[in-house]
């Protein structure tokens, strides 16, 4: 199986209720293989709590990263050394 590492962005639709972009594909159970889940503690995108939730019921192992926005190359990543070392754990 080839690992993915997937970093999932959710938009604020009101005070306290997120709403995925794409909700209806996100599992709420845990995958079926090994995965790890990088959150920033200021992604615009995807709160923290959110993130941790979300890695909770994957069983996912999750990475706090600190403030460091979405992780996207219009936040101006863009090669990403610490994610290709997360994937590489997967392999």
């Amino acid at each position: 199986m080839t690992p993915i590492l997937l970093i999932p962005g959710y938009q604020n639709s009101g005070e306290g209720h997120w709403q995925s972009l794409w909700e209806a594909d996100l599992p709420g159970c845990q995958l079926l293989f090994p995965s790890i889940l990088a959150a920033s503690s200021n992604d615009p995108f995807l709160a923290l709590d959110r993130a941790r939730g979300l890695a909770a019921d994957w069983g996912s192992r999750l990475v706090e990263l600190g403030p460091c926005g979405h992780l996207n190359t219009a936040s101006g990543y863009g090669p990403w050394l610490r994610g290709e070392a997360l994937l590489e754990e997967l392999r």
